[in-house]
């Protein structure tokens, strides 16, 4: 293979529930409330809402059949979230070796060598650097550790909320992997489930499969994800510049954002 395995090291720093922490960190008395921020339907809930099956897209009506009396709904603040969004990412700047905007709460990070510079764990580094952004940003972040952007993506929702997660050892990884369910994978859609049905069950199957199959029945992206599980850097993702202008611009791997609500329905 042309590609070399990864020696790096990918940080993702993905921040919970940002848009309710936002709101949080500007009124401390919604500190110990559940929170929900909405439109027609909820863009960001706190986990207490999260943990009664509330998600983001779940219409408005519906949420307020089952959440608690207490529960503060509030109208997203676009401008104030982008400048909270802006000061974390100012912060990770001056942090780390490189930094990659993913959206508007998420960044790949760059720390490769930090544990041996700094002489400790990344486990010990990954709670201090949370502890300094709670400090500083006033706002709560799930870090995840991998070797490649793919599998830090993949795994980020383990690690909520405020948790911290290594997965860097080939054993660690493949026990992640089966325990994934194959549609799962980033990028993947109905075609290539309809192709793999029979021969994939989770996203260590896929990763498993022989490279010649991957190229020869499947698109150039997916041997670039295959490439990514097995450790190999192989995906220059979607980098952000600028401040988002909207909900719609801090797009997430799935690149299929639209403004049409009879569509979201």
């Amino acid at each position: 293979m042309l590609i070399a395995p990864s020696k790096q090291v990918r940080w993702l720093i993905d921040c919970d529930s940002f848009f309710a922490s936002c709101e949080i960190s500007l009124r401390p008395e919604l500190k110990w409330l559940p929170v929900c921020v909405w439109g027609d339907i909820v863009i960001a809930a706190t986990y207490d809402l999260k943990a009664l099956w509330i998600s983001i897209w779940t219409p408005v009506w519906e949420v307020k059949k089952i959440a608690p009396l207490n529960t503060v709904f509030l109208k997203p603040r676009m401008e104030v979230y982008k400048e909270i969004s802006w000061r974390l990412m100012s912060y990770l700047h001056k942090k780390a070796i490189d930094i990659q905007v993913f959206s508007i709460d998420e960044a790949f990070v760059e720390f490769t060598s930090y544990d041996r510079a700094y002489n400790m764990s990344y486990e010990k580094m990954m709670i201090l650097l949370q502890r300094d952004i709670q400090q500083k940003i006033w706002i709560p972040v799930s870090i995840w550790l991998a070797p490649t952007k793919l599998l830090a993506k993949i795994g980020a929702g383990f690690a909520k909320p405020y948790g911290v997660f290594v997965c860097l050892e080939e054993n660690d990884i493949n026990v992640f992997l089966q325990s994934l369910p194959f549609w799962k994978i980033p990028f993947i859609g109905r075609q290539t489930q309809k192709k793999l049905r029979f021969t994939c069950e989770t996203a260590f199957d896929f990763k498993k499969l022989a490279y010649e199959v991957v190229k020869q029945e499947l698109w150039t992206s997916w041997l670039k994800i295959w490439f990514e599980l097995n450790s190999y850097n192989a995906m220059t993702l979607w980098r952000q510049k600028t401040k988002p202008k909207s909900i719609g611009r801090s797009r997430s791997f799935n690149p299929y954002f639209t403004h049409d609500k009879q569509k979201v329905w």
